[in-house]
């Protein structure tokens, strides 16, 4: 639906809201719920999350929620 996500504009990954099985006449379901996604970006203070709706479709960001990861130096 147009919806891309990644820690720069020039590394978005898009977010895929039509399976494979889907009819291609059929309009895309609607979707309500969480979206999961490796994280391409680093850790840094300084880094950011940039995400973008390439089509004119409607549709609301509610949260960003990362899980982090952690581990001793």
């Amino acid at each position: 639906m147009g919806l891309s996500v990644g820690p720069s504009f020039d590394k978005l990954t898009p977010i895929v809201f039509r399976k494979a099985s889907d009819l291609m006449d059929t309009a895309v379901p609607l979707f309500s719920g969480d979206k999961e996604m490796t994280w391409e970006g680093d850790y840094s203070t300084e880094a950011l999350v940039s995400w973008r709706f390439s089509q004119p479709f409607p549709g609301t960001v509610l949260a960003i929620m990362p899980q982090l990861h952690t581990q001793d130096r």
